[in-house]
């Protein structure tokens, strides 16, 4: 029945019941309204600091930091770059150790905890920029300048977060210069192992692209990875390694094609 056939009391009884449902729902609307407000009151209630901090915003410029300066690059690395595969290998390498791939002794440590201090090993260098290798340990005087530098830095990246925050990343800013137990100690020794053969691949990936400015250095680099003695970095650099030096078309090809092994990965530089 349209409007215009609906006797004036239908119509007027029509009216009410849709203002009350208008009223219903405009209750409902600001009962839920109440209730966000509740909630946020709740988060300011449990100490959740509202200001606006700049911590994220820095770390993301860890892609404007290159590293390895001093040396002719065929491709710019970038502090960002390698501290993502400093944190995938630190996580292996944890892994292979908690496969039982290690010393008897080998403190056992999860694999998560290590990634974490693995990507922020070096967060500081967004504030001091990389200093080379040469430099940095050229004698224990600018060794030791440096890492009070390295110090002010983790204070002012610290800074900027909020309170409540800080004891989930000042460890991992703060790691070099704190008393660690025996498991942080095994965390920072495979993030350790990691950072040296990241070096090592770097070098790889320059010299396979005919870069010799790199060929010493790839066999200094080499020998930093042996002088750990570790058997999780011997065992990565046996079985992940040489694939980085290999074309896109050798890493994405079966392992196996109608039972025939692949030729072998191209072979880094030999020791000397």
């Amino acid at each position: 029945m349209s409007e215009r056939e609906m006797r004036p009391e239908q119509a007027e009884e029509k009216n009410t019941v849709g203002e009350a449902g208008c009223a219903e729902q405009a209750g409902q609307v600001e009962q839920i309204g109440e209730i966000d407000q509740t909630e946020q009151a709740g988060d300011r209630d449990r100490g959740m600091t509202e200001s606006v901090s700049p911590f994220f915003a820095m770390l993301n410029r860890a892609r404007l930091i290159n590293r390895w300066s001093l040396m002719r690059n065929s491709r710019i690395e970038n502090v960002a770059e390698h501290s993502y595969l400093t944190a995938l290998i630190a996580h292996s390498l944890a892994v292979i150790r908690d496969l039982g791939h290690c010393h008897a002794d080998a403190v056992r440590v999860e694999p998560e905890r290590v990634y974490g201090y693995a990507l922020f090993h070096d967060a500081t260098e967004i504030i001091t920029g990389d200093l080379p290798t040469p430099v940095k340990y050229y004698d224990d005087d600018i060794r030791a300048a440096y890492a009070k530098v390295e110090r002010i830095a983790a204070d002012q990246l610290l800074d900027m977060l909020p309170e409540e925050m800080l004891p989930y990343y000042e460890g991992y800013l703060r790691a070099e210069e704190r008393e660690v137990d025996e498991e942080v100690a095994a965390c920072l020794e495979l993030v350790n192992a990691a950072d040296r053969i990241c070096a090592w691949l770097k070098c790889v990936e320059e010299t396979s692209q005919g870069n010799q400015e790199f060929r010493e250095a790839e066999q200094g680099c080499r020998r930093r990875v042996e002088e750990l003695s570790l058997p999780e970095a011997e065992y990565f650099m046996r079985v992940f390694a040489p694939p980085f030096a290999a074309s896109l078309d050798r890493l994405i090809q079966p392992r196996k094609q109608q039972g025939v092994e692949p030729s072998a990965w191209p072979k880094t530089e030999e020791k000397q």
